[in-house]
């Protein structure tokens, strides 16, 4: 159902088509779904959006005036997209990025980058990078005394990530197109149960990834219901066609396909550290990017 995050479905393109595949990427970028292509179905919020979603929150929930931001991203597919719309939604606000500077995927200390932003008075932090380095980002940060905001796409927002880094996630913002484990919604209730049934402890929170699957299942569950006996991947991709606002019940936000756009949702909520209950609260409901106007 999935071949892999970004560069992996990139590549893949070509054969998806050819063999008629309906697949749900792990990839977010844009470039899944435009221009068309009508055998990937993405299942959450691009990058991009989640990048405007962050800066929309620092100037109209935060209030920021004149706020120094900047970003630290991987040097990959997905990195490069956090870059790109960083600048872009920056720009759109009328200010320009203080920094931005590249912490890759294996890397075990940030100080360099930590110093540099501390000394450039960097008091928001915008991070588009897996789980690891960020929170190797934050951990270095604490311990040179350093505590901008610091947000986070997808795949870092994660429990996990606060039990790791305890008191130096303590200014964490995620943003997630995935319920939280402890979400109170039909939908989070129905993945702890799934996890419990397949002997998995539903006390230890699973990561985003398991419960963006869960999501993906029900939506394709769905899809199969609804093509019916005659299965066939155009009869799939057909019925996945229909879903409108279709409802996971909290898992995901409202899904929408059609047979021109696989853009599924905008949508995503931002997450904040709890410490003491070592996870991240859901401090928003479902939110899209704000349309600007000059």
């Amino acid at each position: 159902m999935t071949p892999g995050g970004t560069p992996q479905t990139i590549a893949l393109f070509d054969m998806i088509n050819k063999y008629k595949v309906c697949t749900s990427p792990n990839g977010l970028a844009e470039e899944m779904y435009e221009p068309y292509k009508p055998y990937i179905f993405p299942h959450g919020c691009t990058y991009e959006d989640q990048i405007k979603i962050m800066f929309d929150y620092i100037f109209h929930d935060l209030k920021a005036k004149n706020p120094r931001i900047a970003i630290v991203y991987a040097e990959t597919e997905f990195g490069k997209k956090g870059l790109y719309a960083a600048r872009s939604r920056a720009k759109e606000y009328g200010i320009k990025l203080v920094s931005e500077l590249v912490l890759n995927i294996g890397s075990v200390d940030a100080s360099s980058q930590v110093l540099a932003l501390k000394k450039e008075n960097v008091d928001y932090v915008i991070t588009c990078n897996l789980l690891p380095p960020t929170i190797t980002f934050l951990k270095t940060a604490e311990k040179f005394n350093y505590w901008p905001i610091t947000f986070g796409i997808n795949w870092s927002t994660d429990d996990m990530l606060v039990k790791s880094c305890k008191s130096a996630a303590k200014n964490y913002i995620g943003v997630n197109f995935t319920g939280g484990w402890n979400d109170d919604s039909p939908g989070m209730a129905k993945a702890r149960m799934l996890a419990k049934k397949y002997n998995r402890d539903p006390n230890k929170m699973l990561t985003s990834l398991y419960t963006g699957c869960v999501g993906k299942a029900t939506m394709f569950l769905e899809g199969l219901k609804r093509a019916g006996r005659n299965l066939t991947p155009e009869t799939l991709k057909a019925a996945l066609e229909t879903l409108k606002d279709f409802d996971t019940q909290g898992i995901l936000p409202p899904i929408t396909y059609t047979s021109q756009s696989h853009a599924p949702t905008k949508r995503s909520k931002l997450y904040k550290a709890d410490i003491e209950k070592g996870s991240l609260i859901a401090i928003t409901g479902w939110r899209e990017p704000k349309e600007l106007t000059n």
